[in-house]
């Protein structure tokens, strides 16, 4: 048989409670080196951290990447709430697991299943009341960023930019707009020009 990714040691059938291996990666972990509490629902699904973290850097860049072409891109800010609800998702499956698990059992081992029930729903409170503050944060971001573009399109309307004319030495804006419209037939004086 293998051995374990984290600890390096010998992965045997008799293990209780039994390896797991990444579907991903096929490496082999023992249920508590790989940070499990108890073996899986769907084993075969199953994928360690690093191939979830791999899978999540490719899924953000793939999103931040289809929505820097669309006309209304979603701020970094919004593609993590979208992770933090998948999470989110993936305790309260966990959460009905366990559920389940502990009316199946016996009752002595009830006891370390509603601990986990605990932690469990704790984790889910704190990732929900993320998820809420990062909703918040969409919101401000989301009204800075129209702010700046606003601000943005204020400050260009004021800029003027001339070229093909010859810059004299010690030149002023105004004497540059005077000659030009001078060389058009406007009639303007320097109280015209803000």
């Amino acid at each position: 048989m293998a051995k374990c990714n984290k600890c390096n040691i010998q992965i045997n059938k008799s293990d209780e409670p039994p390896a797991v291996s990444c579907s991903k990666c096929s490496l082999y972990w023992h249920v508590l080196c790989a940070g499990l509490r108890c073996t899986p629902r769907d084993k075969l699904n199953w994928r360690c951290d690093a191939c979830r973290l791999n899978q999540s850097k490719k899924t953000v860049k793939s999103k931040v990447t289809a929505h820097e072409d669309s006309s209304s891109p979603k701020s970094p800010v919004v593609i993590e709430g979208e992770e933090i609800v998948a999470n989110i998702k993936d305790l309260r499956q966990e959460l009905e697991s366990i559920k389940k698990d502990m009316n199946e059992k016996a009752p002595n081992i009830q006891v370390g299943l509603e601990k986990r029930i605990e932690i469990v729903e704790a984790k889910l409170m704190d990732l929900e009341n993320l998820g809420d503050l990062l909703n918040g944060f969409q919101v401000r971001v989301t009204a800075l960023e129209e702010c700046n573009n606003y601000l943005e399109q204020c400050e260009r309307v004021n800029n003027l930019e001339v070229h093909g004319l010859a810059e004299q030495p010690n030149e002023q804006p105004i004497d540059v707009i005077l000659r030009i419209s001078d060389f058009l037939g406007i009639a303007m004086t320097r109280t015209d020009i803000r």
